[in-house]
């Protein structure tokens, strides 16, 4: 049996069973990164759209066999029985493996009978009321070592919404699942599971608008050892690589690692101890292998970097001024004015609030801003003051109406870079610019589909 990464089964495609529309995108070879996709016969399609789910796959698997370098595929039927019905039906060959939904310990042995005599992998998702048991979790992990069919089980999945589901809650649009009820949750899973040499898989992110969120909560699984994150939508996908990407730091120290016959030595200021360092090493490698390497982060405090930007955007204000009023004046609409006064805003809250005293030095600024020289004083006013009325209202909703705003800039190159020069300016006009201001220019960037990277942040 080959083996399969961890990561590229934890970095899946969420598809529902019917989802033909999908399937094709997926045999035309679309979506340039995709390790693998999981054809769902469960919670994504009703009951009564099993038969056509079923019927769905088998056409997607003959078009398979055809295609050139498909995904890894992966099938999750809706329980035991439909398991059993599929493999009745045949033609499974180029499954890969199977995501066993509600997996519990009672239900294991059914679970093993179906699948022992075949070569597929296995994903067990953890989303029943024993996910929240550590008790539970244990008798698992350690039944599952035990296992014989151990060397099958590629990794075991998060169910998030459903746990979520099982507390009556449902995920926050301003918080990851690291600051909810789930957090404790997530974190006794990796040490239960993890130590024991499981791979983990994170629960997935369902909203579809959210880049920066969805690039926070990815931080986070990252630092929790997880081995991807489901896709519910293409888009996700380049995003999850991202957050995944090796750096060339990291690509280095594991390397050195693996490499260096010492006990202990030092490498790039920090001590390297094989005996336990050699697991993450090996990590980074596969993660390396399929993810990539970052590109490397622009140094701090010299001249290409975010210190020498702004210092060079600083001495350049005045001298490309006109320049940049000509640009503005190219598109005078008030989407592009609400989106930069909303970026202003966000960079201008940067520490999560705006105060009065902000407040007014920023809408005096605009008010007489060469750049929106434009645009009417009142047109201004009137965007600056629909935008922190949503501030006073509630910091979140305010940012979160800000980032919408600005985000309907996205796809219209031209005049999102044109905002992204422009709100740094205005943000820049109390001669102040911290490192929390410049982290909110990047969140604006990833909103905008740019890189950070084009604005050296």
């Amino acid at each position: 049996m080959k083996r399969l990464s961890p990561y590229a089964a934890g970095t899946t495609l969420y598809v529902p069973a019917t989802a033909w529309n999908f399937m094709e995108n997926i045999l035309a070879g679309k979506h340039a990164f995709l390790p693998s996709i999981t054809l769902c016969l469960e919670d994504s399609i009703r009951e009564s759209d099993v038969e056509e789910g079923m019927a769905c796959i088998a056409r997607f698997l003959e078009a398979a066999a055809h295609a050139d370098a498909p995904p890894l595929i992966f099938i999750r039927p809706r329980n035991a029985a439909n398991l059993a019905a599929l493999l009745q039906r045949g033609g499974l060959e180029r499954v890969d493996g199977y995501v066993l939904p509600k997996f519990t310990l009672a239900a294991l042995p059914e679970w093993e009978a179906l699948l022992r005599p075949l070569s597929a992998c296995w994903l067990p998702t953890l989303e029943t009321a024993d996910a929240f048991d550590p008790q539970a979790m244990r008798l698992l992990a350690e039944r599952l070592s035990q296992s014989p069919c151990r060397d099958r089980l590629v990794a075991l999945r998060i169910g998030g919404n459903d746990l979520q589901h099982l507390l009556g809650v449902r995920r926050s649009r301003r918080h990851t699942l690291y600051e909810g009820p789930l957090a404790a949750v997530l974190g006794m899973l990796a040490t239960t599971f993890l130590p024991r040499g499981f791979a983990l898989s994170a629960p997935v992110f369902e909203l579809l608008n959210d880049e920066p969120l969805l690039r926070r909560e990815l931080e986070r699984d990252v630092m929790h050892g997880f081995c991807g994150k489901t896709a519910i939508h293409p888009a996700q996908l380049p995003i999850i690589r991202d957050a995944f990407r090796v750096t060339p730091d990291d690509a280095r120290a594991a390397r050195a690692v693996l490499e260096n016959e010492k006990a202990v030595f030092r490498h790039d200021d920090a001590m390297c101890e094989p005996a336990t360092h050699s697991r993450w090493a090996g990590n980074i490698l596969e993660r390396l292998s399929l993810f990539g390497e970052a590109p490397p982060s622009p140094p701090q405090n010299t001249p290409g970097g975010i210190m020498g930007f702004f210092d060079t955007l600083k001495q350049t204000l005045s001298e490309g001024r006109d320049k940049l009023l000509t640009e503005v004046s190219r598109f005078r609409n008030a989407t592009f004015l609400e989106g930069v006064i909303s970026a202003a805003v966000l960079i201008s809250a940067a520490d999560g609030n705006i105060s009065s005293e902000e407040k007014k030095k920023l809408c005096d600024y605009v008010s007489v801003s060469e750049e929106l020289k434009c645009f009417s004083t009142d047109e201004v006013i009137a965007a600056f003051k629909k935008v922190a009325d949503a501030y006073d209202f509630d910091p979140a909703i305010g940012k979160a109406e800000a980032l919408k705003k600005v985000g309907k800039l996205r796809g219209k190159d031209d005049q999102a870079r044109l905002l992204v020069r422009v709100a740094i300016i205005i943000a820049m006009s109390d001669g102040n610019f911290d490192e929390s201001e410049k982290k909110v220019v990047r969140e604006i960037c990833a909103e905008l589909n740019l890189p950070a990277s084009d604005f050296d942040c």
